[in-house]
């Protein structure tokens, strides 16, 4: 999965925490809010100084941060799934860290099959 086709499947799973997320997708992600967020500061900076509002850059931070903050626990929950784990482990900051980067299930598992998999593709591996 690509940076845009990930970000696209974030934002069209908005409110959607079934399913499951591959590496890539929650990575790319990840990337995009880091650089969502950097990109938004510094235009907040800039608006701040040019306009004289120095709030400016603290609304449109707190506008991103809300923006992003659904799509986060969901595509989260949906990695833990890819990993046959439960989305209640989003509670554990620590152990999390470390599920996040264990490769998903190939095939079927209790969250059902990888993102864009056919139950006849695994059927015929």
């Amino acid at each position: 999965m690509t940076f845009v086709e990930s970000v696209e499947h974030v934002f069209s799973n908005y409110f959607n925490a079934e399913g499951r997320a591959s590496r890539s997708e929650y990575w790319w992600w990840y990337l995009f809010t880091i650089l969502a967020s950097i990109a938004v500061s510094l235009l907040g900076v800039i608006l701040d100084k040019l306009t004289g509002i120095e709030f400016l850059s603290t609304i449109l931070t707190w506008g991103l941060s809300i923006l992003i903050l659904i799509p986060n626990i969901c595509v989260q929950i949906r990695r833990y799934h890819d990993i046959n784990r439960s989305g209640w482990w989003i509670f554990c900051p620590i152990v999390n860290m470390v599920f996040l980067f264990f490769a998903g299930d190939e095939g079927e598992n209790d969250y059902g099959l990888p993102e864009g998999a056919n139950q006849e593709t695994i059927d015929q591996e």
